[in-house]
């Protein structure tokens, strides 16, 4: 991998892809007690999950790294990914790639913690140790596993098996599961935890609400429409926020199970964020809405950065579904006639205020303290929230059979002025 700061020189020596499968080694290293701000409620993932809080706004209030000063440490080579070994054949003789690749990182209380897939058959929830990058543990199971959710003491996955896994977060161990008869979970987000309840989104259109403490889960949604994949749960004000495949973003109350509004968008729907209250969300299409969250009435809709399209070959990264909202301004990747872009679009009217062009599609977009940061397939870029202005930029590229090739970067997390992120060449990095 190449670092530049426009025109700082190379700092991260080039990795070699290898074509052979190389299995996580599961060597526990010490833990230090550093770690992100407390989580605003009790027992809950709030800032330990995907799109960072519950609002999924994709901010970390902490401090952002300004200016590139250099690498922090470097993992030791983690995994590799054997692209080809994941070759699949589609319903007309070509091959699609598998579901592989990695989450976002999240950090809590001196951990980094992503899901992994590095085949078929071969899924990972992995925990490093915050100050050095060395594997702490690592959880495995064959079947396909959904973005970590962490608490004071658990770690929560959903499972393509069926079941819902709690970890011990500080050794990965298996603390209990629970296992549903008639659920397919939804894998492709991760669950949220509030005040011990774990509310997780199944393939067949039903939001469910785990107890942790007594370990029973009961229906808080259902919709209409049977095999209706709903999206990650977005909260905010004793409400719950779903988009599901048929294109309606459902409002329901999560003290009484009912609900409160829906609005039916055209296009299938992505996970929606929440703020200053309202809820924003993308459609497939490439329509940007802004919806009311006390009438469920749209407030503006426009058509902006394209067709989402996926990340090659880590095809369950969609790019575009993803949005991040700061300074009443929402942040997302996208593309216009053929060029791929970062969009920063007024919260209050959907004007676009900028665009920043970028060098290929991009992951999820993540905000601290005025600097936005993103992953993408052959860069990490630092952009400043207010004027779109490059602050840095990191050039992920290593060697493969003696071709230079590009690396997908994951999206980061953000910890006092350090900021972490993955490749998928296998190594994760913390750079300030």
């Amino acid at each position: 991998m190449r670092i530049t700061e426009r025109t700082t020189s190379p700092l991260f020596t080039s990795a070699l892809l290898a074509s052979t499968f190389v299995a996580l080694s599961l060597n526990v290293s010490g833990q230090t007690s550093a770690g992100p701000l407390a989580p605003a409620i009790a027992h809950s993932s709030e800032g330990t999950m995907e799109g960072v809080n519950l609002q999924r706004t994709g901010v970390y209030y902490t401090k952002a790294v300004h200016q590139f000063n250099g690498l922090l440490w470097k993992s030791a080579k983690l995994f590799e990914i054997n692209y080809a070994a994941a070759l699949t054949p589609a319903f007309d003789n070509s091959l699609n790639f598998a579901d592989i690749g990695f989450s976002e990182p999240v950090v809590r209380d001196g951990l980094i913690y992503f899901q992994l897939c590095i085949s078929l058959n071969q899924n990972f929830i992995v925990a490093l140790d915050l100050s050095t990058g060395r594997r702490v543990w690592a959880f495995m199971l064959k079947d396909a596993l959904s973005a970590p959710a962490i608490t004071d003491d658990s770690v929560y996955t959903v499972s393509a098996d069926g079941n819902v896994y709690v970890l011990d977060n500080r050794t990965g161990v298996e603390r209990w599961k629970y296992s549903s008869k008639d659920q397919q979970w939804n894998v492709y987000s991760s669950p949220a935890v509030i005040n011990g309840m774990v509310y997780l989104t199944s393939l067949s259109g039903n939001l469910f609400a785990l107890d942790s403490a007594t370990r029973q889960a009961k229906s808080v949604f259902k919709s209409k429409e049977k095999k209706d994949m709903l999206s990650a749960p977005a909260f905010d004000n004793d409400l719950v926020y779903i988009a599901s495949e048929r294109g309606v973003l459902h409002a329901v109350d999560l003290q009484t199970c009912q609900e409160k509004w829906n609005f039916k968008a055209k296009g299938r729907l992505h996970t929606p964020i929440v703020a200053n209250g309202s809820a924003y969300f993308r459609t497939e299409e490439g329509n940007l809405y802004a919806i009311d969250t006390k009438t469920g009435q749209q407030e503006w809709m426009v058509q902006i950065g394209g067709r989402v399209q996926p990340v090659f070959p880590v095809v369950s990264v969609k790019i575009g579904t993803s949005l991040a909202f700061y300074d009443s301004t929402i942040f997302f990747a996208g593309s216009e006639k053929g060029t791929d872009y970062l969009f920063a679009i007024d919260a209050q009217n959907g004007q676009q205020r900028w665009k920043f062009k970028v060098d290929g599609p991009c992951r999820s977009p993540i905000v601290a303290d005025g600097v936005i940061y993103l992953g993408s397939l052959g860069n990490f870029y630092a952009v400043d929230a207010k004027t779109g202005m490059e602050k840095w930029v990191l050039r992920a590229k290593s060697e493969f059979h003696g071709k230079s090739v590009k690396n997908v970067a994951s999206s980061p997390a953000v910890v006092e002025a350090t900021v972490f992120f993955v490749t998928d060449e296998g190594f994760f990095y913390a750079v300030r």
